[in-house]
Protein backbone atom coordinates (compact mmCIF):
# COMPACT_ATOMS: atom_id res chain seq x y z
CA UNK A 1 0.00 0.00 0.00
CA UNK A 2 1.30 3.60 -1.07
CA UNK A 3 0.80 5.99 1.77
CA UNK A 4 0.63 9.64 1.09
CA UNK A 5 0.52 12.66 2.93
CA UNK A 6 -1.42 15.78 0.80
CA UNK A 7 -2.84 19.10 1.53
CA UNK A 8 -5.92 20.71 0.54
CA UNK A 9 -5.84 21.62 -2.98
CA UNK A 10 -3.02 19.13 -3.66
CA UNK A 11 -3.71 15.94 -6.18
CA UNK A 12 -2.88 12.49 -6.70
CA UNK A 13 -2.44 11.00 -10.39
CA UNK A 14 -3.47 7.23 -10.55
CA UNK A 15 -2.90 5.99 -14.37
CA UNK A 16 -3.10 8.53 -17.36
CA UNK A 17 -6.79 9.30 -16.25
CA UNK A 18 -7.45 9.63 -12.88
CA UNK A 19 -6.85 12.55 -10.52
CA UNK A 20 -8.01 12.73 -6.97
CA UNK A 21 -7.95 16.15 -5.13
CA UNK A 22 -8.15 16.66 -1.46
CA UNK A 23 -10.88 19.23 -0.92
CA UNK A 24 -11.33 19.51 2.32
CA UNK A 25 -9.59 18.16 5.17
CA UNK A 26 -11.58 18.23 9.14
CA UNK A 27 -10.76 16.52 12.65
CA UNK A 28 -12.56 12.89 11.61
CA UNK A 29 -12.31 13.21 7.84
CA UNK A 30 -11.05 14.08 4.94
CA UNK A 31 -12.86 14.60 1.34
CA UNK A 32 -11.52 13.60 -1.67
CA UNK A 33 -12.73 14.84 -5.00
CA UNK A 34 -11.96 11.97 -7.91
CA UNK A 35 -12.16 12.83 -11.97
CA UNK A 36 -11.98 10.08 -13.60
CA UNK A 37 -13.47 8.30 -16.88
CA UNK A 38 -17.40 7.45 -17.06
CA UNK A 39 -16.81 3.94 -17.44
CA UNK A 40 -15.16 3.28 -14.23
CA UNK A 41 -16.67 1.44 -11.50
CA UNK A 42 -16.09 3.63 -7.94
CA UNK A 43 -17.67 3.15 -4.64
CA UNK A 44 -16.56 3.58 -1.57
CA UNK A 45 -15.53 0.15 0.23
CA UNK A 46 -18.38 0.19 3.19
CA UNK A 47 -21.12 -0.20 0.33
CA UNK A 48 -19.78 -3.06 -1.69
CA UNK A 49 -21.34 -5.44 0.73
CA UNK A 50 -23.46 -3.91 2.48
CA UNK A 51 -26.16 -2.14 0.28
CA UNK A 52 -28.81 -4.48 -1.50
CA UNK A 53 -29.07 -2.65 -4.26
CA UNK A 54 -25.18 -2.83 -5.05
CA UNK A 55 -25.12 -6.36 -4.58
CA UNK A 56 -27.04 -6.99 -7.86
CA UNK A 57 -24.46 -5.96 -9.99
CA UNK A 58 -21.33 -3.99 -11.30
CA UNK A 59 -23.54 -1.48 -12.47
CA UNK A 60 -25.46 -0.24 -9.65
CA UNK A 61 -21.60 0.66 -8.45
CA UNK A 62 -21.08 2.28 -11.50
CA UNK A 63 -24.28 4.30 -11.03
CA UNK A 64 -23.44 5.41 -7.54
CA UNK A 65 -19.53 5.79 -8.17
CA UNK A 66 -20.75 8.16 -11.07
CA UNK A 67 -23.67 10.06 -9.19
CA UNK A 68 -21.33 10.97 -6.27
CA UNK A 69 -18.92 12.96 -8.93
CA UNK A 70 -21.61 14.55 -10.87
CA UNK A 71 -22.45 15.88 -8.00
CA UNK A 72 -19.02 16.75 -6.67
CA UNK A 73 -18.13 18.30 -10.25
CA UNK A 74 -21.44 20.73 -9.39
CA UNK A 75 -20.06 21.24 -6.13
CA UNK A 76 -16.75 21.93 -6.50
CA UNK A 77 -17.27 23.44 -10.52
CA UNK A 78 -14.94 20.97 -11.97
Amino acid sequence: MLVLSREVGERIMVGDNVVITVTRISPNSVRLGIDAPKEMKIARDELIGTCPKIQTGPEDVEHIGRKTIERNRNVFGD
